[in-house]
């Protein structure tokens, strides 16, 4: 028993000395921790309207407007810009819509250059996309929408001001 007695004691002993030195030591004690955080690809979008103005359809020349999309990226991130087919048409052939007292279509197309070789779409049907690679999450990078009514179209005309409407889907994927 005096020896069960004497081997708490030593072992007692030992962690009060161990305890002991675990705040032992020169004034100020230092540590470190990691700070981490997880950085994601991320995109703004915005577009301006389109507005085409007066569309004469007695015209011999096509009417033609611009928007702009804008896109802001996180750095290096690599983005594709597409547009929808609009509400009341589709990507081969877009359309406005009345929104006044008849129920025409009027004909139009976006396109991504001022020749109109490309019609912008979602690189389905034989449609384009823009393509953005970001060197600076500061860039706010435009594109600009080239948007061409043809001539000679046999429509209504409108009965409110800008009653021909459209709206188009811009998707950025990224």
């Amino acid at each position: 028993m005096f020896k069960h007695l004497r081997t708490l004691m030593l072992t007692g002993a030992a962690g009060l000395l161990a305890m002991g030195s675990a705040f032992a030591g020169p004034s100020p004690q230092t540590t470190t921790f990691l700070v981490s955080a997880n950085v994601i690809k991320s995109c703004n979008i915005s577009a301006t309207a389109l507005a085409f103005g007066t569309y004469d359809p007695l015209a011999a020349t096509n009417t033609t407007g611009t928007s702009t999309v804008s896109v802001q990226c996180t750095k290096t991130t690599v983005a594709t810009i597409a547009l929808n087919g609009g509400v009341n048409g589709a990507l081969a052939q877009r359309k406005m819509k009345d929104t006044g007292s008849s129920t025409d279509l009027l004909n139009y197309q976006l396109y991504t250059t001022a020749g109109n070789t490309a019609v912008w779409g979602d690189s389905t049907g034989g449609t384009s996309t823009q393509s953005y690679t970001s060197a600076s999450a500061a860039t706010v990078q435009p594109f600009t929408v080239y948007g061409t009514i043809p001539s000679g179209q046999n429509v209504t005309p409108s009965s409110v001001a800008n009653s021909y409407q459209d709206t188009i889907t811009v998707t950025v994927t990224f």
